[in-house]
């Protein structure tokens, strides 16, 4: 593995993490984001003029909408509006800069002893792609490193980053320097699982010495 993307020694209880996952996605379903189909229940009618251009900017970017509508994911930490806020990817709506960092409802169990153990913790997420998912190529220009916990993969799977393929294996964790080109796919059969948790880059040190 390169210096962008190597696996980390983090301790958690894969066994559990699995069955908090599994509670999160069926007991807590309807609190799942889709990038590509807003729930317009939760928004004023501004708020999806605004949902609807950034979906647009997307697609221009290399997204289709039937991609970003196989593209899901539940917050348990983040710049929210409350603990009880579903934290949709949604930036012009919801600047991050005018918001504070909290904990939801879904942060409980392992998934909260895995992320509370994370210095300089900026955001946490479960993010689900369906067999077709495309996360076109792209860098993202924040201060933010991420790790990656797969919960469930498959041989379609690849993380391709700085032109280099990785199959990340449930029950690791990995660093990754998404400020370096990288695309994802899954072309397999079965959903693709992660937990991402995003740090500030400054705690890149501390974060590879976790023991």
């Amino acid at each position: 593995m390169s210096t962008c993307m190597r696996e980390i020694n983090l301790k958690f209880d894969f066994d559990s993490l699995k069955d908090y996952v599994l509670e999160v996605q069926t007991v807590h379903k309807h609190r799942m984001w889709t990038v590509g189909n807003p729930n317009q229940s939760l928004y004023t009618t501004q708020e999806m003029i605004k949902i609807n251009q950034e979906i647009d900017a997307m697609c221009q970017e290399g997204h289709t909408l039937e991609g970003l509508k196989k593209i899901h994911g539940w917050v348990l930490y983040g710049p929210l509006t409350n603990s009880n806020d579903i934290g949709p990817p949604y930036n012009s709506i919801r600047p991050r800069d005018k918001l504070s960092l909290q904990h939801t409802m879904l942060s409980y169990g392992e998934g909260k002893n895995l992320i509370s153990n994370i210095p300089g913790l900026k955001r946490a997420l479960l993010a689900k792609f369906d067999p077709g998912a495309i996360l076109p190529l792209h860098s993202d220009n924040d201060n933010e490193a991420k790790i990656h916990v797969p919960i469930t993969s498959n041989d379609g799977c690849e993380f391709v980053l700085d032109d280099v393929s990785y199959k990340l294996l449930p029950g690791k964790a990995y660093y990754v320097d998404t400020t370096v080109p990288h695309t994802v796919f899954n072309h397999g059969k079965i959903e693709r699982t992660h937990l991402v948790i995003h740090f500030d880059k400054q705690y890149t040190e501390k974060v590879l010495e976790i023991k």
